[in-house]
């Protein structure tokens, strides 16, 4: 089929672009295999313990741990863990308290290698977090590992996270290692009750999966941190003077981490180079320092040498001591960072990595600069090049979407032909350029070459002619859309942006709908826009909020913003069925009413109900709509003909009536369409299946809209023609009218608004903290690949989705099957219907790639401003999933119309053969 090979290659071409981009901004940090192998004297002269213990907290915030929670505390995680702060008030020379700030992206294993190697993380491992490769650079537990084989160091046990074991496998003693489930956020309590350990690595979860699971500000969080407490005074108790003790969260439920540093023997009083911070919400401020500074720090104190590979600078107040004072720490770790900054920019890497001389009025300011400065460096560094690769296939690919709209199926051949040629063209120029086009490889070229080449080559074929209609029909609404991307502030508050344009979308609309010629169309065009526009206020209505919005942002998506349950009005709106039971199962499991045998019940109950939910949604489903692909009705009635005249032989007169013939290609599809829906909608919490409930609507109101106004410019042709000169408006018969079946673009930027409208409402925002994990356990009671994956993409995604399975409702509601030989349709009906749903499904498609483009070309163009991370990459990473499910479902939904076309014609011809129909006036 034509439209589906020509998607095909459509989504190649989003593909190729996004991959070449992604190579060049999201480059992987070159983890170089060099080793610290320095004379061990000069590392063992600052050691102070023997043994350390790391214990990591998951998510551990800092104002868990703080003298000075936000104001009013939460009485579930405030002023609950108390024993860090108990033991700096006792023991100030003693105890330390740190607010340790995480580099993004804080998932989990990423925060593991920084801090194990020092090291920046880069979003690129972030699709390693399902399944963590080894780490082969040097870092705390190779280290370790060497002191180990050398007779200096006693080995390594382990409890907690499973992650450390897939990074460290050979590291870590296996007969004192308990990893347990690191995704299994169902999973509250195993892993902190693992066995006994002395010199260990521990790895709690338990907080970061109440955390998911139930929120902060629930009993469970409560229980969690009063068994970490427990557990901390106990550890305290027992450890000796030469045993370092680390707590720490490896990340925050924001960027922010508490860490404590206690030892029995006192530390010197502290020099006054570290930097305060003030938590948001607190009043006083605290030292805060990198996360990974740990690093250097708990090497030197054990007395081993730094990884080579670490960019952390050491923690001034643990060195001053007379014999080795902290000016000796500060420039030992200042010389390896600069071996590493070295070693770094005389790799392939290294080119852009240039430390300038930083002024200072003293050596110790100068050396602690000094590692600052270089950590700021690497991060700007990390950014890359390769935007030009990815900007130019992208504009190549915008530039057709708008061509293809006219395009036919002979181009589609070039198309390929062109494709081909482009690939085999670029693989041969790749030896002439390779010398130039350092760290691009053949296949970058090939890819880019196919792509590049058959989208200029084709829209050149189709001869665009700019005229003043087209620069009158510019798309205003996809412009400031995309220019959003470009202010930080816009992209955080897009969520409140997308709900104003989406409403101004629909004006031209309403405006036809006050001229409408007739008090039915004006009715329908006034009173479906009304109710669009209500769905669309009341999706507004639920919201998560991103950490830089608040405080002026609320949470209405859960009971707070402490909280994952569902708000009480989602518990009553939500309809009794199947897809809804499962979140009902598990909201009264998360209440934990019924003790660990109901809530075992409860479980594996509220699994087995979403299992029997998608085997009948789709296989029943999908069974029944292929076998019943059309929705109509022949009904055949006789009754005899009037007569002045009686005779034994009456005339009779036959009717067929066909019921659903005007929406013959809508409504079948809508079926399809639902089926999805409702995989979607088990994905979706409480709350989102209210928002998804109000996009459904939302998007029927908007099909009725489209086809009353396409009447409206159909009575207007008529009119022109005098079709209607002596007839009333009110007495015309609509369905004689020609129908416009010209998709124009200002009818599909509505439908592209509320998918990123229902994105957000479903509880969503574009970053990875709002990830819903709890939708990993639709499924699978435990993280199974690939359901877990699979949920947890429906639901970020599955709004999108949806948007591209709907685009070819634009083109088929309401479009009544004329047969192919009717003498009004002199071309194929059926071609002309695939060619509609065509152009819709490109006009989509072109939509969101010109929000793909504005995203990688701010995010790449804006790659030194401070927000890079949090805000602008993040956005483009997910503007380029958005991209993905919105062609995966244009395909779907291409596959469908075809499918229900091919059906509906073979229904018709084998009517026809049969003598069932005969003449579709109405008589037969």
């Amino acid at each position: 089929m034509i439209a589906v090979r020509l998607l095909c290659w459509l989504a190649f071409v989003h593909i190729t672009g996004i991959y070449l981009f992604t190579r060049g901004f999201l480059l992987s940090r070159l983890a170089l295999p060099n080793k610290s192998r320095e004379e061990q004297e000069q590392w063992s002269r600052f050691a102070t313990h023997k043994r350390a213990v790391l214990l990591v907290i998951d998510a551990l915030r800092f104002d868990f741990v703080s003298d000075h929670p936000p104001d009013p505390p939460s009485p579930n995680h405030h002023n609950i863990l108390t024993l860090p702060r108990e033991l700096t008030a006792a023991y100030p020379q003693h105890s330390f308290i740190f607010n340790a700030y995480a580099d993004p992206p804080t998932t989990t294993l990423q925060r593991i290698k920084g801090l194990s190697t020092g090291s920046l993380p880069t979003f690129v491992d972030i699709g390693e977090s399902f399944s963590g490769s080894v780490i082969q650079e040097d870092s705390l537990l190779h280290q370790l590992g060497s002191s180990w084989t050398q007779g200096q160091f006693s080995g390594v046990a382990f409890v907690g996270d499973n992650t450390w074991l897939s990074l460290f496998p050979t590291f870590l003693d296996h007969n004192l290692s308990y990893p347990f489930d690191s995704f299994d956020v169902e999973d509250l309590h195993t892993v902190d009750s693992g066995n006994q350990w002395t010199l260990a690595i521990g790895h709690g979860l338990g907080v970061d999966h109440a955390g998911h699971r139930v929120g902060p500000d629930h009993p469970v969080m409560r229980a969690k941190l009063e068994q970490m407490n427990t557990f901390l005074g106990q550890l305290v108790r027992i450890i000796d003077e030469d045993t370092l003790l680390i707590l720490l969260g490896d990340h925050g439920m924001d960027q922010t981490a508490g860490v404590l540093l206690f030892r029995r023997l006192p530390y010197p009083y502290p020099p006054k180079l570290l930097p305060k911070t003030t938590f948001p919400g607190e009043r006083l401020p605290h030292r805060s320092i990198q996360q990974i500074d740990l690093v250097p720090t708990i090497s030197l104190l054990l007395g081993l040498p730094i990884p080579f590979n670490n960019l952390g600078s050491i923690v001034p107040e643990l060195f001053d001591r007379g014999d080795s004072n902290v000016n000796e720490a500060l420039e030992l770790n200042a010389r390896q960072i600069k071996r590493y900054l070295d070693a770094y920019r005389a790799s392939a890497s290294g080119g852009e990595l240039d430390v300038s001389d930083a002024p200072s009025d003293t050596r110790v300011s100068a050396l602690f600069a000094f590692s600052r400065l270089s950590l700021s460096t690497c991060r700007l560094t990390l950014i890359g090049g390769g935007l030009l690769v990815m900007f130019t296939g992208i504009v190549a690919s915008y530039a057709l979407y708008t061509l293809l709209g006219n395009s036919g199926g002979d181009r589609k051949q070039k198309l390929e032909k062109i494709g081909a040629l482009g690939s085999v063209a670029s693989g041969f120029a790749y030896p002439l350029v390779r010398d130039y086009l350092d760290g691009v490889h053949a296949h970058h070229l090939i890819l880019f070459g196919a792509a590049l080449t058959s989208s200029l080559t084709l829209s050149l074929t189709c001869k665009p002619r700019f005229t003043f209609d087209i620069i009158k029909s510019t798309p205003v609404l996809l412009i400031l859309h995309t220019l959003c991307f470009a202010s930080n502030s816009f992209t955080i508050w897009e969520d409140h942006i997308v709900p104003f344009l989406c409403l101004t979308s629909l004006v031209p609309s309403v405006l036809i709908g006050f001229t409408a010629p007739t008090p039915r169309l004006r009715n329908r065009i006034l009173g479906f826009s009304t109710l669009f526009a209500v769905c669309v206020r009341l999706m507004m209505l639920s919201t998560v909020c991103r950490e830089e919005q608040h405080p002026n942002c609320t949470v209405t998506f859960y009971t707070s913003s402490t909280s994952s349950a569902p708000p009480v009005l989602a518990l009553v709106l939500a309809p009794c069925h199947g897809r809804t039971t499962f979140w009902i199962f598990e909201w009264i499991h998360s209440m934990e009413w019924f003790g660990d045998v109901g809530n075992m019940w409860l479980r594996n109950g509220r699994t087995m109900v979403a299992r029997v939910t998608v085997m009948l949604v789709i296989f029943a489903g999908l069974a029944f709509w292929s076998a019943i692909p059309v929705c109509l009705d022949i009904q055949r009635t006789e009754r005899l003909k009037s007569s002045h005249f009686k005779s034994p032989d009456l005339d009779t007169q036959v009717t067929v009536t066909l019921l659903g013939f005007a929406n013959a290609f809508g409504s079948p599809y809508l079926i399809l369409w639902s089926i999805f829906l409702s995989v979607v909608w088990l994905c979706m919490q409480l709350t989102g299946q209210v928002v998804l409930g109000l996009f459904t609507v939302a998007l029927l109101a908007y099909l009725e809209i489209v086809d009353s106004v396409r009447d409206v410019w159909g009575l207007y042709q008529a009119y022109s023609k005098g079709f209607a000169s002596t007839t009333h408006p009110s007495n015309l018969n609509l369905d004689g009218l020609p129908l416009k079946r010209e998709v124009q673009f200002s009818e599909i930027v509505p439908l592209a608004l509320l998918a990123t409208h229902a994105f957000y409402g479903t509880g969503h925002q574009p970053t990875i903290p709002a990830l819903q994990w709890k939708t990993a356990f639709v499924l699978v009671s435990s993280v199974r690949f690939p359901y877990s994956q699979i949920t947890v993409i429906l639901n970020t995604l599955g709004p999108y989705f949806l948007a591209g399975l709907a685009a070819p409702l634009l083109a088929l509601w309401n479009f009544p099957p004329f047969l192919p030989s009717s003498p009004s349709l002199p071309v194929s009906h059926q071609e002309d219907v695939v060619l509609s749903v065509l152009r819709s499904c490109l006009g989509l498609t072109t939509y969101f790639n010109s929000l793909l483009l504005g995203s990688a070309v701010f995010a790449a163009g804006l790659r030194r401003h401070l927000m890079v991370w949090k805000v602008f990459a993040p956005r483009y990473m997910f503007s380029a999933l958005e991209m993905g499910a919105l062609d995966m479902g244009v395909l779907v939904g291409v596959w469908g119309v075809w499918r229900t076309s091919a059906a509906r014609k073979r229904g018709i011809e084998g009517d026809r053969r049969g003598g069932t129909v005969r003449n579709w006036s109405g008589e037969g």
